[in-house]
């Protein structure tokens, strides 16, 4: 596939435009609050929240702003469900399989570290449920019609959404439920690469 240029209307320019504003109010907004008011704890602590999630949150957002114009030329081009590759019955029995050994991995982390506990629970539960919502996007609705499926270029791209968003998922319930520990970034890169080399081989072309 030929790489696609990105190139910015009007507006595009004005979202790029207030998105800087916003940031730069929000950087100016953190220096007077927490350093001239003398809340660098606070902001120490914020940071501690914040940099873990952004760290997954920068190949999201990347891939975004970088499949949102390859979305736009297949939909105009009308390729969007153009055949990349065909995938058997036994790929998705596997898929199926990923979906109930995933989670068990990622507790298998925990455990194996002395650091289980309800929190884990919860993330693998959500595992479960990407996931199985990911497994019904994209076999669902051909499962019981076709022995050996079609997988296009439209499924690829949202098979790429729910591979960059997983990691940060991982992270965010972390984040919300205890404070975020090393045994967090393992989880969520392993959840990556295991669904990575998966992604690779589905759609490989």
């Amino acid at each position: 596939m030929k790489k696609i240029t990105r190139e910015l209307g009007a507006k595009e320019m004005i979202i790029e435009f207030v998105n800087t504003v916003f940031l730069i109010i929000l950087i100016y907004f953190s220096l007077f609050y927490y350093i001239l008011g003398n809340a660098l704890g606070e902001f120490y602590g914020m940071l501690k929240f914040i940099a873990p999630l952004a760290l997954f949150a920068s190949p999201l957002v990347y891939i975004f702003r970088e499949r949102r114009p390859q979305y736009k030329k297949l939909k105009k081009e009308d390729t969007l469900n153009e055949v990349i590759n065909y995938i058997a019955h036994t790929d998705i029995i596997l898929d199926r399989i990923i979906i109930i050994t995933l989670p068990l991995i990622l507790l298998g982390i925990s455990i194996y570290n002395f650091y289980f506990g309800a929190v884990d629970l919860i993330q693998a539960f959500v595992v479960i449920l990407i996931l199985l919502g990911r497994h019904l996007m994209l076999f669902f609705k051909r499962e019981n019609t076709e022995r050996i499926m079609q997988i296009t270029n439209f499924d690829k791209l949202k098979d790429e959404i729910v591979l960059f968003s997983l990691p940060l998922i991982i992270m965010s319930v972390g984040a919300g439920l205890r404070s975020i520990n090393t045994i967090d970034y393992f989880q969520a890169v392993t959840a990556f690469v295991i669904m990575y080399v998966w992604h690779k081989y589905l759609f490989k072309e």
